[in-house]
This record gives C-alpha cells, structure tokens and sequence, in this order.
C-alpha cells in the first residue's frame, strides 16, 4: 500500500476521529445486509445431512460439496496452521449469523526492526460465529497468544465453507456492489492458501509515512495502528447508477429530453 506523506501526526488525529464515525456507520449497515442474506449462506445448505443441525435441507449436492471441502482443507490446513489433514461427517453445526471483524496484517517498517499489527477500519473479514477472530489468530500464528486449537481449527472449516457458499451464489457479490461494498476472496502470505471472505467499503483506507506510524503507536502505547479514511476519496465519491443512467441517456434518448 503507497504511503501518504501529507498525512502528518496531527492530521492523522483529525482524520482518525472522522473515521471511526464513518466506519461504525458503514458497518453497522454491512451488517444489516448482511444479516439479509445470511439465510442464503447458511451451511446446511451447501452440505446437507453431512452437517449437524434439525434441518435436513440441502440445496447442492451435499456428497460432492463435502468432497471439495475435503479437498480445500486439505490444501489449506496443514500450513501454517498444522491442523489434522482430514475431516470427518458430520461436522458440527455452526450457527447461521454471519459476523465482522476488521481486516489486520503484521507490517514491518521499511527499515526493519519495528513491526506493528496494522488494521483497516473500512475493509471487513465475514466469518461465521464460534471461533477465533482474525486478529487472534494471528496473534496465535507468531506466538503472542497461546495457541487454541479447536478455535483454530473452527475458524479455518468456517472460512472454507463459507468460501464454497460464496462459490455457488455469486449473485451476493453482485448485490453488494450495488451497496456499495465490494466482496472478494483474499489470501495472503502469512495464512497460507486460506480463502478470506473480505468486504470493502467504498471509501478507501490510507496509511501515513512509515515514522507517522511508528510515532502514532508509541505514543499510544500499543503495537497497534489503525489505519485512516482517504479524505479525498471520500470528497470524490460517485454514484454508479446515476453515472450509468446519464450513460444510457446521452446514448438513447432523443436531443429533446436531453
């Protein structure tokens, strides 16, 4: 991610209150959507009798799904995680709640040494409940929390299955976007093969100098930062629909009406 060198201490602290306000309203409506189409992403769904739970609905072929699952768990399990490489029918039901936790990296300064756990307030991890979050697991992976398995183990099931949903609903995707959120699957080095579903919000977020960074989390006292609103970004934000009609209408419609 590109550094903003305008981005000074003091700008930072102005830009940080305008984004926690921005991030808790954006979430706040993810989560509503969310919540709309959970029953869309429900496990049972995607694997059948081959899960626990009351109901006996199954919308895939459940033999075939839990065979690439199989397959998935088996590519993504063993590193860095070192999980058992099988899994067994069925598993244990897990609750239809869709949950949100913002995205969070390890970031190491350009000139070594120093490294901060970096989150991103407008970028959100979808995960189902029952496990671990992704900072924790995280923190598990490089030693600064004491490792759990079985909610290591649960966070990495829940993020292949709900990958797999995604797979066979692509209209969710398309449906966020016109919400303005994008949706996307995300694997990054320090996880692995792990398939992240990750949303977006429109408005980006943007980092400081590096010694911005640093400053900022000394005086906080902590090995965290928290990344802030593109202010700019924000100023420019357009209306896809409109820009689309406005599009059509240049295209189609008579001089007259113009």
């Amino acid at each position: 991610m590109p550094e903003y060198p305008s981005i000074t201490l003091e700008r930072l602290l102005k830009l940080r209150r305008a984004t926690r306000a921005l991030a808790d309203f954006l979430e706040s409506e993810l989560r509503a959507y969310l919540d709309t189409v959970a029953p869309l992403l429900r496990p049972k769904r995607l694997l059948g009798n081959l899960i626990q739970g009351e109901s006996t609905e199954s919308y895939y072929d459940s033999d075939r799904a839990f065979a690439e699952l199989q397959q998935l768990w088996a590519k993504v399990s063993e590193r860095p995680f070192r999980l058992r490489a099988h899994l067994t029918s069925p598993i244990p039901a897990i609750r239809v709640k869709l949950e949100l936790s913002r995205w969070e990296e390890l970031w190491t300064a350009p000139s070594g040494g120093k490294k901060l756990w970096v989150s991103s307030p407008l970028s959100w991890v979808v995960s189902y409940p029952g496990a671990c979050r992704l900072d924790s697991l995280n923190k598990m992976l490089v030693g600064e929390e004491q490792r759990n398995e079985a909610e290591m183990h649960q966070f990495v099931l829940n993020a292949c299955i709900l990958n797999l949903l995604l797979e066979r609903t692509p209209g969710i995707p398309k449906l966020l976007a016109g919400l303005r959120y994008a949706l996307e699957v995300r694997r990054v080095a320090a996880l692995g093969d792990l398939p992240l579903v990750v949303v977006r919000s429109a408005i980006p977020s943007v980092r400081p100098s590096a010694q911005v960074m640093i400053d900022a989390a000394e005086l906080a006292g902590l090995g965290t930062f928290e990344e802030v609103l593109d202010a700019s970004a924000a100023r420019a934000l357009k209306d896809p629909l409109r820009a689309r009609v406005e599009e059509l209408m240049a295209e189609h419609a008579p001089p007259e009406i113009s």
